[in-house]
């Protein structure tokens, strides 16, 4: 159900709800009944309302589902790229490379001082 959906169901049970307390109103007036409507009228209302809301929670956690699978997906993606770049990072260690920033040499000995070094150059970038 879209949002214009429940925005007009819920309109559409606001109606119903004002109906039936006027209904109930000019019935008691005109002698008809002695309270606001019979208890089946109230359970009949009381149903609907349950029943839409009740539907629309579905709606929502199957939304919410798909919206947590889409996030899982995406987090074993960044794991996968993390793992990558660990790896690559520990084949260069040791590496000497020329610092165009620093304009001298630079020794990387170990992973995370590459990781760091690689992080600096993509922000600059």
């Amino acid at each position: 159900m879209t949002k214009e959906q429940e925005k007009e169901t819920i309109k559409y049970l606001e109606f119903l709800q004002k109906e039936f307390l006027e209904d109930a109103k000019r019935r008691k007036e005109n002698g008809e009944i002695t309270g606001y409507g019979t208890m089946e009228d109230i359970d009949k209302l009381r149903a609907l309302h349950i029943g839409f809301a009740l539907e629309m929670l579905k709606e929502n956690s199957a939304e919410i589902e798909q919206k947590n699978t889409e996030l899982a997906e995406k987090n074993a993606e960044i794991e996968r790229l993390n793992r990558q770049i660990d790896l690559m990072a520990e084949q260069l260690a040791g590496l000497t490379i020329w610092d165009t920033e620093k304009e001298e040499p630079l020794i990387l000995t170990d992973k995370e001082e590459i990781k760091q070094y690689f992080e600096r150059k993509a922000e600059n970038e």
